[in-house]
């Protein structure tokens, strides 16, 4: 992977001097956690990035480009860090700073309990909420998106799930292969199969249109 800006070893160093500049109170024990944690966060990054279908993410051999200073890029890589963080240490804190380190430089709500797939592309993530839901591969989540819950059931996803922007997904939806919802769509409770395009909201209706699969190499090397 290319790494721009920052050396691979310090990267560790540079997340831990913003959550300590604005989340105090770190134990020895976080410090070394971190360390950790950023490199089995950069080994997943590295896997998501190549996959991406941008000159900003990948080269067009499909090697990984991890750009330091790219808030999109940091974003993910914050998402998957307290992820990691939660995983290795269930009754730490650190998790819980990088979490809230996120929403304060991005905006973006992602809970650390989340089993992120292995692709996946946030754009632009700023009001967006991501839930405990049940993801799959290829995922695409926009700005001031929504992935959340009703009385405890998430919704479960499959692959090629394209949220545009100001879209939401809530509730016990199961959710089939190469999906897309469009601008403004909420998905409350429902099953969409295969290959649709969505519009519409629990309230006013839904219209569903026949999906190719030319979003998802727009968006991916498929």
């Amino acid at each position: 992977m290319i790494i721009s800006n920052i050396n691979r070893s310090d990267v560790w160093s540079y997340t831990l001097t913003q959550i300590d500049r604005f989340l105090p109170l770190a134990t020895p024990e976080d410090n070394s956690l971190l360390r950790e944690c950023t490199e089995k966060t950069l080994l997943r990054i590295s896997k998501c990035f190549g996959e991406i279908n941008h000159h900003s993410y990948s080269t067009a051999k499909g090697e990984a480009k991890f750009n330091i200073f790219n808030s999109d890029q940091y974003c993910s890589f914050l998402c998957l860090l307290a992820s990691e963080a939660h995983r290795l240490s269930e009754h730490g804190n650190l998790a819980s700073r990088i979490f809230y380190l996120n929403k304060i430089l991005h905006g973006v709500n992602c809970t650390y309990h989340l089993a992120f797939p292995d692709v996946f592309w946030i754009i632009h993530g700023v009001g967006t909420v991501i839930g405990n839901a049940k993801l799959s591969e290829y995922l695409v989540v926009r700005q001031g998106c929504t992935i959340g819950a009703i009385g405890g059931e998430y919704p479960e996803i499959g692959e090629g799930f394209i949220m545009s922007a100001n879209t939401s997904i809530i509730g016990s939806c199961k959710i089939g292969r190469n999906v897309m919802l469009e601008p403004g769509s909420v998905l409350l409770k429902q099953s969409i199969p295969d290959n649709q395009r969505v519009s519409g909201n629990h309230f006013t209706g839904y219209t569903l249109k026949a999906q190719s699969e030319k979003a998802l190499a727009i968006h991916f090397h498929l």
